[in-house]
């Protein structure tokens, strides 16, 4: 699978910018039996922005990945897999993670398909940083769970099958530092529509609740004219003015799929993001548009 993307983000005002990327990424089926099945694979990926100061911003990423599906009978399946992440942030050693997840995917009857999982994230952040910010240390673990319900819908317009989804997930972030540990959960919905010539269009809608442990030490106080945030410690975390920190993060994409003969088909696709944070360093919006070829062998 190779893909050509381009996308823009844009954040704080003075860091707008816009971005390149390319991805390289290959995976296949190393065990293909009646019952078990064990695909493995690995991709790679980079995006790059303009100058100064959003260059910091360009990032490497390898990813690994290893996942095994039993099926117990024709309407129940389990699923194991490991996932290997290793990022640079501005060529430079920035995040390790090793992720296992458990699934399990019944039928309770014909049309209809629930998906449960369990998936654990170990991250540790390759770069020091200052004592007097031992707040921001992001090192730990993400626990994330879900329910995923689709309905396979019969054919009506004879372009093929079409399907609804609809979702609820959590997540919970534990960290060695304040700022970060949080719990969130976040309904979703999607659509997919079957389309002449054998296109077929996607459509997903998420919004999440995130909610934070401790008063964020970011938070620029009223008592300040100065716009750079507070220093973090423990005592500018708990100055008044602060709130235990709030965020919502609404996820919207759109995907038409084409194929151009057998084997090669092209993807056409646009994402949003808006986070809105009470704590405004972590407001922003991010627009990515994205042109892929997929090759299938």
């Amino acid at each position: 699978n190779v893909s050509l993307q381009t996308g823009e983000f844009e954040g704080f005002s003075e860091l707008a910018s816009g971005v390149g990327s390319a991805e390289l990424g290959i995976n296949g089926l190393v065990v293909d039996t009646e019952k078990l099945d064990i695909r493995v694979g690995a991709t790679g990926y980079i995006n790059f922005h303009g100058g100064e100061p959003v260059k910091t911003y360009d990032q490497i990423l390898t990813n690994g990945f290893a996942l095994a599906s039993y099926e117990i009978n024709e309407r129940a399946r389990i699923g194991v897999g490991y996932n290997f992440e290793y990022v640079w942030a501005d060529y430079k050693s920035f995040r390790l993670t090793n992720a296992v997840e458990g699934s399990f995917r019944f039928i309770p009857y014909k049309g209809f398909v629930t998906s449960l999982y369990y998936g654990y994230q170990r991250r540790d952040y390759l770069f020091d940083l200052p004592s007097n910010l031992d707040e921001l240390n992001r090192d730990g673990g993400v626990q994330r769970a879900g329910i995923d319900q689709i309905w396979y819908t019969p054919d009506w317009t004879g372009w093929g099958q079409n399907y609804v989804t609809a979702g609820f997930r959590f997540r919970r972030e534990n960290s060695k530092g304040t700022e970060y540990d949080s719990n969130g959960y976040a309904p979703q919905v999607g659509v997919g529509i079957s389309l002449p010539w054998e296109m077929f269009w996607t459509n997903s809608f998420g919004y999440e609740w995130r909610n934070f442990s401790n008063p964020s030490c970011l938070i620029v106080y009223p008592l300040s004219d100065s716009p750079i945030p507070n220093p973090c410690s423990a005592t500018a975390a708990r100055l008044p003015g602060a709130q235990d920190r709030r965020d919502k993060i609404l996820r919207v994409s759109t995907d038409l799929r084409i194929p151009i003969i057998e084997t090669v088909f092209v993807d056409l696709r646009y994402a949003f993001w808006k986070r809105m944070s009470n704590v405004d360093f972590y407001t922003y919006e991010r627009n990515l548009a994205q042109f892929m070829i997929t090759y299938r062998y």
